[in-house]
């Protein structure tokens, strides 16, 4: 009985850890994505209020979707050329990032798009309740453009860092060792090799 409770606690760290990789780097589209609220509200002259928060929450909200997305089309593209082989360099790594962050470009356009405009509709608004609508989709629009830049380029620049870190270190197998119904949800480290064996 100890020793099952040992190893689940061994595990659940193990997994905790793996969480936390990701989490970081999605974690850093949320000053990025309020740089560009706080500069709309600088030019647009408004003052912190509960419309311009609700805005403000919402842009948090919207860049950690995109940067989870963003970071799951990159470990799509990374898995297939590691099962492929094709996973020896950095340059390897950086293809294989380039090659999810492309592959994420289209979509992300196409959302940002068409929040903008309809949050543009909520900026040219007038009449009843038209000056809190504005306070609310002003910091959105905002962070909707500066997320986006983060999410297409800070986002794949800190996750190739990470995987040619991991990479130096040997943490990334042959491909004849990687299980072919591997997950998005599974990486491939020491602390998972654990959690995956047990």
């Amino acid at each position: 009985m100890a020793g099952s409770a040992k190893l689940g606690k061994s595990s659940t760290t193990a997994a905790l850890g793996i969480v936390r990789r990701r989490s970081l780097i999605v974690l850093v589209s949320v000053p990025f994505a309020l740089v560009g609220s706080f500069w709309t509200l600088y030019l647009l002259d408004y003052r912190l209020s509960a419309p311009v928060w609700v805005g403000l929450l919402s842009v948090v909200g919207l860049a950690m979707q995109t940067g989870v997305v963003m970071v799951v089309y990159i470990d799509d593209a990374f898995r297939r050329r590691v099962r492929e082989g094709r996973m020896r360099t950095r340059e390897d790594v950086v293809a294989a990032h380039a090659e999810g962050t492309v592959r994420r470009l289209r979509p992300k356009v196409m959302t940002i798009a068409t929040m903008a405009a309809a949050l543009m509709l909520l900026l040219w608004a007038h009449g009843s309740g038209s000056e809190i609508m504005k306070r609310v989709a002003a910091p959105m629009i905002g962070g909707l453009l500066t997320s986006a830049f983060l999410t297409l380029e800070v986002i794949p620049v800190l996750y190739t860092i990470w995987r040619t870190r991991q990479l130096a270190a040997g943490r990334i197998p042959a491909s004849g060792n990687v299980d072919q119904s591997a997950t998005t949800a599974a990486d491939w480290t020491d602390d998972e090799k654990q959690v995956s064996s047990g």
